[in-house]
């Protein structure tokens, strides 16, 4: 009998710590549905995907209300967790059933829906921000299997087109971005190589984009004519038509240099001008050219507000 006992307790053991490993080989991943630049009060869509890289067959419950089975967490950098939204609150209270089917996935199989943050939380400041979630793959016992998502870094840009923002987030490595004091040719140096690598926030950081955009006379006078909300709107497909490579007449600072140079900087307290020779590889050729850089200093930060470019010629 004590024998009898003994087997039954290591069957059972057994298979669930067999049934424990293929749950861990089970991934949840977050990403952005339509990553974009977000203001507040935006529409965050987050793209929520089970993977199932188990060598067997997993199954889920998924209800039609998603908050029953994912639980999205937003904190600050300083690791405060943001409230949950009103509602969160009231959706996730009710006593009412939930309709639900179930999911089935083979190995390598993925499973993906759309989620709005919105529906978990209220972002109402700029700001950089972290998002992680849980998902639930049983909701008769909802705490007992989970899966761990990923961290998801969120920048938050401010509303008003005359606010400085001197602090972005890197996508890539989640690593938050500070303008810092350093000196008007070591500014542009970061900008072209963070054009060099195809990162837009670094990209950005030295640039003074209002007045870049304002360098054009039809902006210029549109955006004085503008209600506050309308400048807004301005400032913010001005940056979008530049990450988007749209620009006409401001194209040529988003074309990315093969290699450059910087050849002379000239400054006094307030105003700087450098000149940097940059090359460009086209079919056949590489197109070389002259860019001299305006830039001026605002609390202590060096930006570039206006540029030229000259053709050298090719070699």
């Amino acid at each position: 009998m004590f024998y009898r006992n003994l087997i039954a307790i290591l069957f059972i053991f057994t298979t669930f710590h067999i049934y424990a490993a293929d749950y861990n080989k089970v991934d949840f991943s977050i990403r952005y549905f339509d990553k974009k630049i977000y203001y507040p009060g935006d529409s965050v869509q987050i793209k929520a995907s089970i993977i199932n890289n188990s060598p067997d067959k997993f199954s889920f419950n998924l209800s039609e209300n998603k908050i029953f089975n994912v639980k999205l967490n937003v904190k600050t950098m300083s690791n405060q967790s943001l409230n949950p939204s009103e509602n969160y609150i009231i959706n996730s209270s009710r006593n009412s059933n939930t309709f639900y089917r179930e999911i089935t996935l083979d190995p390598g199989e993925e499973f993906s829906f759309i989620v709005d943050l919105d529906d978990y939380t209220d972002i109402g400041s700029p700001g950089m921000y972290i998002i992680d979630g849980m998902f639930t793959t049983d909701l008769n016992n909802p705490d007992n299997f989970l899966l761990i998502s990923n961290r998801l870094p969120l920048s938050i840009r401010p509303g008003s087109s005359e606010r400085e923002f001197t602090e972005y987030l890197d996508y890539r490595t989640g690593e938050i971005l500070r303008a810092e004091p350093i000196p008007p040719d070591e500014a542009v140096r970061y900008m072209l190589e963070a054009r060099q690598q195809s990162v837009w926030p670094r990209f950005f950081l030295y640039i003074d984009l209002l007045e870049l955009m304002l360098n054009d006379s039809n902006k210029k006078r549109q955006y004085e004519r503008s209600t506050e909300e309308e400048q807004q709107v301005m400032l913010r497909n001005f940056r979008e038509d530049m990450e988007g490579e749209r620009l006409r007449s401001d194209q040529s600072i988003v074309i990315i240099p093969s290699d450059f140079e910087i050849l002379h900087t000239s400054y006094n307290a307030d105003r700087a001008t450098v000149i940097v020779r940059e090359e460009f590889l086209q079919t056949g050729y590489t197109a070389v050219k002259s860019y001299t850089y305006y830039l001026h200093r605002k609390n202590g930060i060096w930006k570039i507000y206006n540029y030229e470019v000259k053709n050298i010629g090719t070699k």
